[in-house]
């Protein structure tokens, strides 16, 4: 595991006044990446960013090349929890449907992060680009209306700033990786959507 990829696991104590932040190089980027590329498969759930606990998991598959990012089957259904109307949740949960997603992986070195302690874990933001926001189909009241979620790099919450990111486990061959999606939008209703995707996985 990449110790559930929490902001405090990649944060250290050498925050005094002689700790000096030196951020990856091109090549520690380049290698990372390299390290990173493969074919995964996993698990994804949804959680509220209010603290409430997925009930139920997905079985998702994903591949790294370069610096991008390939989720094979984004999960669509797992998006029942967060909405609001029966009518809209009980289509969502009864679809099968999954998408494509494309993400920009981009490796960096947290602060405070000492490498010679934890150097077989690897960290990076996320990025998922307006092209690649995930549009799909839906049965509202018998037909079958557009719909599309977006997503963002960070959101602010009541504790504090949550981002886009994710850990690799160089070790264990494990990735995690956490996204936001912002809002669902469906013929004429919209939602605000305060949850975070999860997704963990093995090469």
């Amino acid at each position: 595991m990449v110790a559930t990829v929490s902001v405090t696991s990649c944060l250290d104590d050498n925050d005094g006044d002689d700790y000096e932040y030196v951020p990856l190089t091109k090549m520690e980027q380049l290698s990372q990446l390299i390290a990173m590329e493969g074919n995964y498969s996993g698990k994804s759930y949804i959680y509220s960013l209010s603290g409430g606990k997925a009930k139920d998991s997905i079985d998702v598959a994903w591949t790294v090349v370069d610096s991008t990012l390939t989720i094979k089957n984004f999960p669509i259904k797992l998006l029942a929890s967060v909405v609001a109307g029966q009518d809209y949740k009980d289509a969502l949960e009864n679809s099968d449907q999954t998408q494509e997603l494309k993400c920009t992986i981009r490796p960096y070195r947290p602060y405070g992060y000492d490498a010679n302690q934890n150097a077989t874990t690897y960290w990076y933001t996320t990025e998922v680009g307006d092209e690649n926001q995930i549009d799909f189909n839906i049965m509202h009241e018998g037909e079958n209306v557009k719909a599309r979620m977006a997503f963002v790099a960070s959101v602010t919450t009541s504790g504090g700033l949550i981002s886009s990111y994710g850990g690799y486990s160089t070790a264990q061959k494990r990735m995690e990786l956490y996204l936001l999606p912002t809002s669902l939008a469906a013929s004429d209703a919209k939602w605000n959507i305060n949850s975070v995707y999860f997704f963990g996985g093995n090469k």
